[in-house]
């Protein structure tokens, strides 16, 4: 592996780049904004009373995904008592905790737990929802070491917000606001959709042996994150 493999690498990803286009979300809000931009388009998406009109066709392709059967009186609330969604059907509670780049608060996951037994549901499903699936901190998670399911944007979002996309083809103002979203979170994972450049790209990792410092780049990579947080940590810590 030496320097013309990454200039190959530049040159595809040259080659095969979008120009940028208008973005609604990216225009009103951070693409990153968990809250006001992610939180509350999933929940209204999620909804069946939403401003889709689809009722609960699209929360419905979730819960199959999730392996989660709920049958009637679905209710889907945002930031109901702090929680960033909340999904319930009679005895059930679907509780998802959207983190894009925020920290984990101090018993969060715990709380939202506890708040949804004390409110009297007996079964309740606790979701901490990332950009990548990473697991929620210690200190989040509390006593709930085994009931939190980690969810991903590019494993789990992305694919359920394609299908969304499949089922409103014909709904030109709906797809379009599917289709800028799934742009923003492609955005957010570092995740190409072009496929001609991803067979290009294979095409390149399997001449010779590049192949087999894929391993060694990724840990590299990792390792490139982990000292970009620390150095980031020790200026606040001067400022």
């Amino acid at each position: 592996m030496n320097e013309q493999f990454f200039e190959h690498l530049k040159l595809l990803r040259n080659k095969y780049r979008e120009k940028p286009q208008y973005n609604l979300f990216s225009v009103l809000r951070s693409d990153s904004d968990e809250v006001r931009l992610h939180s509350r388009f999933l929940a209204d998406i999620l909804n069946p009373k939403g401003a889709h009109n689809y009722g609960d066709t699209f929360l419905n392709e979730l819960l199959q995904q999730l392996s989660i059967s709920l049958t009637s009186d679905l209710q889907v609330d945002y930031e109901y008592k702090n929680i960033d969604i909340l999904i319930r059907s009679q005895d059930t509670a679907i509780i998802i905790e959207n983190k894009i780049y925020a920290g984990d608060q101090d018993e969060q996951l715990q709380r939202y737990h506890q708040a949804m037994t004390d409110e009297g549901y007996a079964n309740i499903h606790l979701f901490y929802l990332t950009l990548d699936g990473k697991d929620a901190s210690e200190l989040s998670i509390g006593k709930l070491q085994s009931e939190v399911t980690n969810l991903s944007y590019a494993d789990d979002i992305c694919p359920w917000i394609r299908r969304c996309t499949e089922i409103a083809v014909r709904d030109a103002p709906l797809r379009e606001a599917l289709i800028q979203y799934t742009i923003i979170i492609n955005n957010l994972t570092h995740r190409v959709d072009n496929m001609e450049h991803i067979n290009q790209l294979k095409k390149l990792l399997l001449a010779g042996d590049n192949l087999y410092s894929i391993t060694e780049i990724n840990q590299a990579y990792e390792e490139i994150v982990i000292d970009s947080q620390v150095a980031m940590w020790k200026l606040l810590g001067k400022k």
